[in-house]
């Protein structure tokens, strides 16, 4: 989620142009934490990023932790300017 805060600050800010132009960069970061979670053991996983209303980044994940019940969540995280 710190990075995706970060891409959405960036758009904030003016470095990033848009969340359409932010997409494919947060693409990447989830592959690279599917494969992280998939080492540690988590089964099932799904991370998905999407464009959010009022133009940032939003990510929707779910996946199956070695011990415990199935995490599920969707959310955008940004600073409230």
């Amino acid at each position: 989620m710190g990075e995706v805060f970060e891409v959405n600050e960036r758009i904030l800010s003016g470095d990033i142009c848009s969340n359409k132009t932010a997409l494919p960069r947060v693409r990447k970061l989830c592959e690279h934490y599917a494969k992280m979670y998939f080492k540690v053991g988590c089964a099932n996983i799904q991370l998905e990023p999407y464009i959010a209303a009022g133009g940032w980044v939003g990510i929707t994940y779910s996946y199956d932790p070695p011990e415990g019940e199935p995490i599920v969540a969707s959310c955008v995280p940004r600073r409230f300017p």
